[in-house]
């Protein structure tokens, strides 16, 4: 049996909790919570549903469940033991550090994360969140309770507690087996059929086969009678060209001695050639020696010449320095001069400016009459006193005046004395350009001068050399003509013994073809006698029964494969709704028939019958699938739900809270060791709140079972009482 222990849980920022607060699991207890409304006691049991599923029983989640005053670092976690193991589910919710997650870890290492891979991994160690609110936990205003779900809901959590959800896996994967072997039959019968056509080819094959050994011998004896008459008639061919290729038996030496007399004649020419090209090569020398000296004279009497003028040009040029630096220093004096008076004038130009200034400021007094001060009328003597700085000012400005004038002419002469001192320094230039323009040019008529004696002389000696190469070529000339004659008779009788020589090459090489085409003839009909037919008739054959063992396998395996077909549809109708799955159904409702009466025998002494059905009946009078709970009080007879008060229905919610579970371990082989109750006793009489509390300590060892209540807290036998809020 699996056997899972809540440890504790813990919760930070959660609800009306700021500080951490941790309830602990201790077996064999009936724990109760009591505290004024509002403190917390409901979010505390919460917390359970909440860090496991992310939802609480009153269908809060996410940041509904965030303290309304912290606003965030919300943090849930629950300990329980699965056998040997230890693990710990904790959820953030606005936490700073990680946000919004929940990470689920074993034995201290963490295995999964996110809500969306923690979530299965919880429903598989536990089980999903609606059983959990159905066999473990009786939350205030409940919206989902067993009796109170659809049929689809019943349905659920009946797969969940019974394991049918793996009766569907099964079912499903043999489908799919099913379906994977099925291709393998048609890939099977696919195959067979292709061995049938492989068969039938090769049979006609090994048909095909015989025609043709029958019709290669008879090719082969036409073959080789068609080779025999062409050995024949090129054996008779052959000896006609052996008879005409005796005509040619000395041609190659005539051809020889003629190409000897060739060679000798074409060795005098070349000669001749040679002493004539050697005569011609020494005039030439000559000539362009006597070229190279004059060139070589002429080159240093243009050297003569050109340096003599560069020393006058260099003569010209420093007196121009000379003049030109003497010309700087005197402008240079002159701008100095100027800028003095140039600062003079300036100088007068600000006094004549600050005396205006001076003369306006008393005039300005004597027109206003009064004080710019006190304003009161000037007297006379101030009168007086301003007339005489009048007309001092006026003297002063009248000999400013003339000082201006003095130095605009002081400075303007300078300026003429500057600008005439540098048009002498550009006439020294102009004519320091002009004299060296004038040696130039009669440098250069100098050398022209050269130049023509030089040319005249070239043109002497040039014609001289031509006259020579003209005498000693006709010296030559008789000689190369006589032998040029006799080349040429030579390579006409050369050309005509080529011409046979080819012929007669010709004749040699068909004789030779002739004799290699007689060759083959002979070889090919030696060939073709000793061919014989390749049969492919004993690998046809071997390939026949090959082909027919193969289809003989897949024969077999194809009828093995038909066999674990028909085992799996068994299997899958096995695995089917009407299969195993409704036989657990079937053996469970006795045993919750069973277990929820002897919890209302319990609770109230047989008055309440309540029993559970997988068939309803329709007002058509038929029965059809679905989860029914049949309710009867025996005082009343009440029959349904809605007939039922308040106290009566929580009854019946307990023992099927109670039933579920022990359902769920009895069919899961698992015990899990909490139970609990918000406000289980709302509605409830004081003697039926003794009943249950009775019944809650029979069965709590093993279980650490909490309950809320509000009323009536007297009345319960608990092994402990938790006060919240105080």
């Amino acid at each position: 049996m699996r056997d899972i222990n809540f440890l504790e849980v813990g919760m930070q920022n959660f609800g009306p909790y700021i500080d951490p607060m941790i309830l602990t699991f201790d077996n064999d207890k009936v724990v109760m919570l009591i505290g004024p409304n509002g403190v917390g006691k409901t979010m505390s049991l919460d917390a359970i549903p909440y860090t496991l599923y992310g939802i609480t029983s009153k269908g809060a989640k996410g940041d509904d469940v965030v303290n309304n005053k912290k606003k965030k670092d919300c943090h849930t976690w629950v300990k329980f033991t699965s056998n040997d193991d230890l693990w710990e589910v904790h959820r953030y919710q606005k936490f700073k550090s990680v946000g919004n997650t929940v990470i689920l870890t074993k034995n201290g290492k963490e295995i999964k994360k996110g809500h969306k891979e923690v979530l299965p991994e919880i429903e598989r160690i536990l089980c999903p969140v609606k059983t959990f609110m159905n066999t473990l936990m009786f939350g205030q205003k409940i919206k989902d309770f067993f009796t109170d779900l659809t049929d689809s809901d019943k349905k659920s959590i009946f797969r969940n507690l019974l394991g049918l959800d793996n009766y569907v896996l099964y079912y499903e994967e043999t489908k799919k087996q099913i379906s994977s072997m099925n291709i393998v039959v048609d890939e099977m019968k696919r195959n067979m059929t292709a061995c049938e056509a492989v068969i039938g080819k090769i049979k006609n094959l090994i048909v095909e086969d015989q025609l043709r050994v029958t019709q290669f011998e008879s090719d082969k004896q036409t073959k080789l009678i068609n080779i025999k008459i062409k050995i024949k008639e090129y054996e008779s061919i052959l000896q006609h060209l052996e008879k005409e290729f005796k005509k040619y038996d000395k041609i190659e030496d005539k051809l020889a001695d003629v190409k000897s007399k060739i060679s000798s004649i074409v060795e005098k020419l070349t000669t001749i050639n040679e002493e004539l090209d050697k005569e011609l090569s020494e005039i030439k020398a000559k000539a362009k020696a006597r070229e190279d000296a004059m060139a070589t004279e002429l080159t240093q009497k243009a050297n003569v010449i050109k340096n003599k003028n560069m020393q006058d040009i260099k003569v010209i040029r420093e007196e121009t320095e000379v003049k030109t630096k003497q010309n700087v220093e005197i402008v240079e004096k002159f701008q100095e001069k100027m800028n003095k008076e140039y600062l003079a004038f300036k100088q007068t130009q600000a006094d004549i400016k600050n005396v205006l200034v001076e003369l306006k400021s008393v005039e300005d007094n004597l027109n206003q009459g009064t004080c710019p001060t006190c304003f009161q009328p000037i007297g006379k003597d101030r009168i007086n006193s301003l007339q005489s700085m009048k007309l001092e000012k006026e003297n002063t400005l009248a000999r400013l005046k003339i000082q201006l004038e003095k130095d605009t002419n002081a400075y303007d002469s300078i300026k003429m004395l500057i600008e005439d001192t540098l048009i002498a320094r550009q006439t020294f230039k102009t004519e320091k350009e002009i004299n060296e323009a004038q040696l130039n040019k009669m440098m250069e008529d100098e050398l022209e001068v050269l130049r023509d004696q030089f040319r005249t002389a070239k043109t002497q000696i040039q014609e001289l050399r031509e006259r020579l190469i003209k005498e000693t070529t006709q010296k030559y000339a008789d000689d190369k003509h006589k032998y040029q004659q006799d080349h040429a008779k030579l390579n006409t009788s050369y050309l005509n013994l080529q011409s046979e020589y080819e012929d007669c090459k010709e004749q040699k090489g068909k004789l030779e073809n002739h004799k290699t085409s007689l060759a083959v003839l002979r070889t090919n009909y030696n060939h073709v006698e000793s061919q014989r037919y390749d049969s492919q008739e004993q690998n046809l054959q071997l390939q026949l029964r090959n082909e027919e063992i193969r289809m003989g396998d897949i024969q077999r395996e194809c009828d093995v494969v038909f066999r674990k077909i028909n085992i799996l549809e068994f299997w899958k109708d096995a695995f089917s709704p009407s299969g195993i799955p409704s036989m657990l159904v079937d053996e469970a409702i006795p045993f919750m028939n069973r277990r929820i009466s002897e919890y209302l025998d319990k609770l109230t002494n047989g008055r309440y019958i309540v029993s559970f059905d997988t068939l309803s009946t329709t007002k058509a009078g038929e029965f059809r699938d679905k989860i029914s709970v049949n309710l009867l009080d025996t005082y009343t007879q009440a029959n349904s739900r809605v007939q039922f008060s308040g106290g009566q229905t929580r009854i019946v919610d307990i023992a099927t809270i109670l039933t579920l579970g022990d359902l769920q371990s009895n069919i899961q082989n698992v015990k899990i060791n909490i139970l609990l109750f918000d406000e289980i006793f709302d509605s409830l009489d004081s003697e039926n709140i003794g009943a249950v509390a009775k019944v809650m300590n029979k069965i709590k060892e093993g279980k650490s079972i909490y309950i809320i209540s509000h009323t009536h807290q007297e009345d319960i036998e608990v092994d402990e009482t938790l006060m919240i809020g105080k």
